[in-house]
């Protein structure tokens, strides 16, 4: 099926080199890993991003993902040695113009040998109307370096390309909808993934996640697909983690201020006692 054309923004004045980097993965990380996304309804109906029903084609592949702890698979694809304390700018992927930038790195392994490396760089503030949100990953596999670029603004899923030499393999298009629902939901749900006007794939970034594959790809774009999806989930657990992180930040600030507040009554009620006292 062709998709209507959408607007893909580079990340201004960023540039990427890769270098090698300790990959420990941060064991005590995930621990809302069985629960990426954000549980829309109670019950036990499983949610879905909205795929339109003329995309799949006879021999679409659906390839459900199984999360063991840290590790992800879906297909014949594992992705494995996840370093949240990856450090951005340490590893030559630099990013202008957002002061709150969080680094990851992870390697995608297919059954066959092939493998990458992937490092990426996103934002960590809170989402907002006034917001800009970005992910930028550089993927080495093979002997070939791709970089995604995905910019998002305001409350708006983020869209972008994966690139190689400066040609573009695909687009990149965040949704907000789901299947059983008209009305878009205020967080990701998932990412179209197209090449020129065709769609090629898509990847569901609720619960577990499901990565679909329309129809037979090329050699040369089996493994670059396999390390986007791979991209695209990562940053849906990321996502969720950090939100957490700001809401466990923000509740100890309003205790701390519940204590400040209360230190000022107590001290502000002996204050008034000693001079009631002393008249």
């Amino acid at each position: 099926m062709q998709k209507p054309s959408i607007e893909v923004r580079s990340l201004p004045g960023s540039a990427a080199t890769r270098s090698e980097s300790p990959r420990v993965p941060a064991l005590a990380f995930f621990t809302l890993s069985l629960l990426v996304g954000v549980i829309l309804v109670a019950g036990c109906n499983r949610q879905r991003m909205a795929v339109p029903i003329d995309v799949k084609t006879p021999d679409t592949q659906e390839w459900p993902v199984e999360r063991v702890e840290l590790e992800l698979y879906f297909a014949d694809w594992t992705v494995g040695e996840l370093n949240r304390a990856w450090d951005p700018v340490a590893g030559g992927l630099v990013v202008e113009g957002v002061a709150d930038v969080s680094g990851f790195s992870f390697v995608v392994k297919k059954d066959s040998g092939e493998a990458a490396a992937i490092e990426c760089a996103t934002s960590t503030g809170a989402v907002s109307e006034a917001s800009t949100s970005f992910l930028h990953c550089v993927i080495n596999g093979e002997g070939i370096d791709w970089n995604l670029e995905m910019t998002g603004q305001g409350l708006q899923p983020m869209i972008g390309r994966l690139s190689t030499l400066g040609k573009t393999v695909y687009e990149v298009e965040g949704s907000n909808e789901l299947s059983d629902q008209a009305e878009p939901v205020m967080t990701t749900t998932g990412y179209m993934i197209s090449r020129g006007t065709d769609f090629v794939g898509a990847v569901d970034v609720l619960e577990d996640g499901v990565v679909w594959l329309f129809g037979a790809l090329p050699a040369t774009e089996e493994l670059p697909f396999g390390a986007l999806a791979a991209i695209l989930l990562r940053q849906g657990e990321i996502a969720t983690v950090l939100a957490a992180e700001r809401q466990d930040v923000n509740s100890l600030a309003a205790r701390a201020r519940e204590r400040t507040d209360a230190s000022w009554l107590a001290s502000s009620q002996l204050s008034s006692v000693k001079r009631a006292t002393s008249n």
